[in-house]
């Protein structure tokens, strides 16, 4: 088995990871406005890197009900992740 793990502490672009994606479409109120603050400089050649983009796998992932990272950060690697909702239905937070 091959596992690939994160150090506590490390930052990774929103729109680049399976969570921050997760964490797009189902916390953030307005992604568009949010999108366009963001610096979206790829990190392999299947990062997203307009806003468009972006906005479109936001969507993807609120059908979906989960997210994918498809070699978006790190050569060779795909995430995934789901939200944790509350008995509402809102997201608390995104599980990888």
């Amino acid at each position: 088995p091959i596992r690939i793990a994160a150090r506590p502490g490390t930052l990774v672009d929103i729109h680049c990871s399976s969570t921050g994606k997760v964490f797009l479409a189902f916390c953030i109120p307005e992604p568009r406005k949010f999108c366009k603050t963001l610096d979206l400089s790829p990190h392999t050649k299947n990062t997203h890197t307009t806003v468009e983009a972006v906005l479109k796998g936001i969507e993807e992932t609120r059908k979906q009900g989960y997210a994918m990272d498809e070699v978006e950060y790190v050569p060779g690697v795909r995430c995934i992740a789901a939200p944790v909702l509350n008995s509402y239905g809102n997201a608390l937070q995104p599980s990888a």
